[in-house]
C-alpha cells in the first residue's frame, strides 16, 4: 500500500528481521556496515499508523475530548489507529464518523509527521471539507470516553498552541500562521515521497 511520508522519513530496512511482535509494537534487527568496515546489530520499531482529522462545520472547529483508562482526558482532533488492510484515508473517514458522527465528502492529506525517528510510524492528519451529514457517535472500544467539542478559531488556536496539548501541538507547524478559519480551510496538501509499505 502506497503512503506518503515525510522525505527525511527513516524506515525499517527490507533486510531486517522481525524479532519481537507485541501488541503494538514489532522490533526489528539488521546487520548495518559500519564506517570502518565492521557491522553491528541496528534495531528500529514499527506499529501501526495513527490518523487524525481537522473538520470544520459551520464556522468551528470538531475535535474530542478523548479519555481511556490508564490515562486522563485529551483533547485532540478525532482520529485513532489505522486498521490492518486500511489505508489513512479509510481510517480518517472512519474514525471521524465513529468518534463524532460526522460524515465529509472530502478529505485532504495535509500532514504526516514522524514523531520518533526510530519507529516507523507516521500521525497524519486530514483537512475535512464538504460536509454530508451528523449521526450518532459510534465508538468502538468499551475503554474509550468521548466527548465533542465544538470550538471557534481563536480557542482553536489558544488549544493547538499550548506545546500541554500534545495532540494538537504536533500539527500547529502547519496552522501557526494562520489569521483565521478561511486559512486552515485552504492547507496545502502534503507533499513526500511515496513508500510502499
Amino acid at each position: 500500500m502506497n503512503k506518503i511520508v515525510p522525505n527525511d522519513a527513516l524506515l525499517v530496512p527490507a533486510a531486517a528481521k522481525k524479532v519481537y511482535q507485541g501488541t503494538i509494537f514489532s522490533t526489528y534487527h539488521w546487520d548495518q556496515q559500519m564506517y570502518d568496515g565492521s557491522t553491528q546489530v541496528f534495531e528500529m520499531l514499527k506499529r501501526t499508523d495513527t490518523v487524525d482529522v481537522l473538520a470544520v462545520h459551520d464556522n468551528k472547529i470538531v475535535l474530542i475530548v478523548d479519555e481511556q483508562p490508564g490515562r486522563g482526558p485529551i483533547i485532540g482532533f478525532p482520529g485513532g489507529r489505522v486498521d490492518p488492510g486500511e489505508d489513512w484515508l479509510t481510517a480518517g473517514n472512519r474514525e471521524l464518523l465513529e468518534e463524532t458522527g460526522y460524515s465529509f465528502e472530502d478529505l485532504k492529506l495535509v500532514n504526516v509527521l514522524q514523531p520518533v525517528h526510530k519507529i516507523e510510524w507516521f500521525t497524519v492528519l486530514y483537512l475535512a471539507s464538504s460536509f454530508v451529514s451528523l449521526s450518532e457517535q459510534s465508538t468502538e472500544l468499551a475503554g474509550e470516553k468521548i466527548e465533542i467539542r465544538l470550538v471557534d478559531f481563536d480557542e482553536f488556536m489558544k488549544l493547538a498552541s499550548d506545546p500541554n496539548n500534545k495532540r494538537l501541538y504536533q500539527h500547529y507547524e502547519i496552522f501557526k500562521g494562520a489569521a483565521s478559519l478561511g486559512d486552515i480551510t485552504v492547507l496545502h496538501e502534503f507533499k513526500g515521497r511515496v513508500v510502499d509499505r
